[in-house]
């Protein structure tokens, strides 16, 4: 609807070239700020202000030759790019670092995630455990072992360490439950060379 606004808005009495300011229009549309999101389309869905392809800090000046008005568009294609260059690097630095993926060890007792199968419904834990990593593999890749003597090879984002769980109790297996504190690892799982 505030496309087709902002396209009325545009073409105002010829309604024949809406072929033509349509870019301009949606260019409009993305960058203007929804009444009561207080965000653009474009920083809702990218998390950042867009890019602003005129910024009014430079003079407009009229070209009449052709060589020197693409001399002149490639100076400005240069600097713009300079300009976003700048910006993501600066955007970058701002973002949270992330955690390293190889900062878990053999030995380690760790929660994996459950699998879509495992998890019948909303109540279910996301992760389930205890687990002992028996073998790191190359980029993040862990090879886990759980009660019941099953290994499994994991990604990082798939497992949490067990300082990290943040319940009281955790499922092991079906109406089985044990207290997050207090579990003695090395009498539970025994430690495979894999």
């Amino acid at each position: 609807r505030s496309l087709m606004e902002k396209l009325i808005k545009i073409c105002n009495k010829d309604a024949d070239d809406w072929d033509e300011v349509l870019p301009i229009a949606l260019y409009c549309y993305r960058r203007c700020p929804i009444g009561r999101l207080r965000k653009s389309p474009f920083e809702i869905l990218y998390g950042r202000q867009p890019s602003d392809l005129y910024n009014g800090s430079q003079p407009i000046t009229v070209i009449g030759d052709e060589d020197e008005f693409m001399q002149k568009i490639y100076e400005l294609r240069n600097i713009y790019q300079e300009n976003a260059k700048e910006r993501r690097i600066a955007e970058i630095k701002r973002l949270p670092v992330g955690r390293d993926v190889d900062d878990m060890v053999i030995g380690e007792v760790v929660y994996r995630r459950a699998l879509p199968g495992e998890r019948l419904d909303k109540f279910h834990p996301r992760f389930i455990g205890p687990c002992r990593i028996i073998r790191t593999n190359q980029h993040g890749s862990y090879v886990v072992m759980d009660l019941d003597g099953v290994s499994r090879t994991l990604n990082r984002k798939d497992l949490i360490k067990q300082g990290h769980i943040e319940r009281e109790c955790i499922v092991v297996k079906e109406g089985e439950v044990l207290p997050a504190e207090g579990i003695n690892m090395q009498d539970i799982l025994p430690l495979r060379n894999a």
